[in-house]
């Protein structure tokens, strides 16, 4: 196994996170064998992929001299969760901008958005047009505050450039690890894709670390077309970290199971993570984890993977989202 140089980087997720066999799910498969990587535990506030970009992040924050952070994403985001609970461990203000259809704050604060509001940050509220223009509008904060004497750092939607994409180059290196000492093959790699950045990195590890499985990607917003532009974005902006070139192969990435929009779900999908749940105590999420998860179901069961063939899904977090569809879950339970 080839071993990488990667730039500074801050300690805070539990990793490695575990690999388990779903074998209770597995048995009633058409002879395909799934296994979960458990980044829903790299911690408690802390918890999903986000954190393992988010290292490095606040590791050039901080080498920087920032005394605060400006993120942004939609309204009940993993990744500005993750951001606030770390910027206030690392004694950093933290200004979020937040997206809502009205650009007003929803009447009630849950999920995600309770919990920003209870680790210090500062929301800002915006509509979907003004998302659309989130980094001059972050810029324009930024350049504000610089002006009275504070120096921010901006963190792009998800962590998502090519110095969050190094938390998963390296999380390839660390799969491929557990792998070893596991004695164990994986053939497929699937994960939830929203901003990019976790699908950018294990692609660019995947070619740089010469693994043997393939990344299967299921969109959760936008496009194929959009997603591979981005992606390919993405890995370019690795190399003026160190990282050689690559050429991206060995990606699949589909947008049949997005949904009628980005955080939409339906009583069927629900339906599908009540019974994940319940047979093998994972709790997924509506928005990443969970459409993802019920794309794979669906595609094994439409023949996509040879019988024989041994699946992994990286868990991606987002737990605490569901306290978000209390409606919709109302509906089902």
């Amino acid at each position: 196994m080839n071993r990488l140089e990667y730039p500074a980087q801050i300690q805070w997720a539990l990793l490695p996170t575990r690999i388990e066999r779903l074998s209770r799910y597995s048995a009633k498969l058409p002879g395909v064998d799934v296994w979960i990587k458990r980044d829903d535990l790299t911690g408690f506030c802390l918890s999903g992929n986000k954190v393992r970009k988010l290292e490095f992040s606040f590791a050039r924050a901080l080498a920087e001299g920032a005394e605060g952070v400006v993120t942004c994403g939609g309204v009940n985001s993993n990744h500005c969760r993750a951001t606030a609970f770390l910027a206030a461990r690392l004694g950093l203000d933290v200004h979020l901008f937040l997206r809502t259809p009205d650009g007003r704050p929803p009447k009630q604060l849950t999920a995600n958005t309770l919990l920003d509001a209870i680790a210090g940050a500062k929301i800002h509220w915006i509509t979907p047009e003004q998302y659309q223009d989130r980094d001059r509008l972050m810029n324009q904060f930024i350049e504000g505050r610089a002006r009275e004497g504070t120096t921010f750092a901006l963190f792009p939607e998800g962590a998502s450039n090519g110095l969050g994409a190094v938390g998963f180059v390296k999380a390839v290196e660390e799969l491929q690890g557990q792998l070893v000492n596991k004695n164990l093959e994986i053939d497929v790699v699937v994960h939830a894709l929203g901003s990019g950045g976790t699908t950018a990195g294990l692609a660019v590890g995947r070619e740089l670390l010469r693994a043997r499985w393939t990344n299967l990607a299921f969109a959760v917003c936008d496009d194929v077309a959009y997603f591979e532009k981005k992606v390919r974005a993405i890995a370019t902006e690795l190399e003026p970290l160190g990282f050689d070139p690559v050429e991206i192969r060995g990606l699949t990435i589909l947008d049949a199971y997005k949904g009628a929009a980005y955080g939409a779900t339906t009583p069927e999908e629900l339906r599908f993570y009540r019974r994940i749940a319940q047979q093998e105590g994972i709790l997924l999420d509506p928005c990443y984890s969970g459409k993802a998860f019920f794309g794979l179901h669906q595609e094994i069961m439409k023949g996509r993977f040879p019988t024989g063939s041994r699946v992994l899904f990286w868990h991606t977090g987002g737990g605490f989202a569901n306290f978000a569809y209390l409606d919709e879950w109302a509906e089902v339970l």
